[in-house]
């Protein structure tokens, strides 16, 4: 099997994943789908939760086959698929470079935005 689930991990976010599953974990969960026609699996994909995934493949003997297995509906998709559908999460360098891009398009439109209307006040 993977890593041991009790050894200290940097991750808090992976951790309290890794804690729930431990304590909630269902063997059979994987391989049940819900209303929607989605397992468990297909749900973290679609969802970004990638400690979810991790913890399965890494956890379970079986886990390569929840990865690969097709959604129950007329789409047949993968995990892959899902993942390449909705795309990767960001991460947080990436989530404040788009803030600080956003920002500084605010500042650029406040300043034309002023530039026109000192213009229009010297418009014959």
């Amino acid at each position: 099997m993977g890593t041991d689930i009790n050894s200290s991990i940097s991750d808090p976010t992976t951790d309290n994943v890794s804690d729930i599953i431990r304590r909630n974990y269902d063997p059979n969960g994987c391989t049940t789908f819900s209303p929607e026609k989605y397992t468990p699996v297909h749900i973290a994909a679609h969802y970004g939760h990638k400690a979810f995934i991790e913890y399965i493949l890494e956890n379970d003997d079986e886990g390569h086959k929840y990865i690969t297995k097709t959604t129950n509906d007329r789409r047949k998709m993968t995990v892959l698929h899902i993942c390449a559908e909705c795309g990767a999460p960001k991460t947080k360098d990436e989530e404040e470079k788009e803030e600080e891009e956003e920002e500084e398009d605010d500042k650029k439109k406040k300043k034309k935005g002023n530039d026109r209307k000192y213009m229009k006040d010297f418009t014959v």
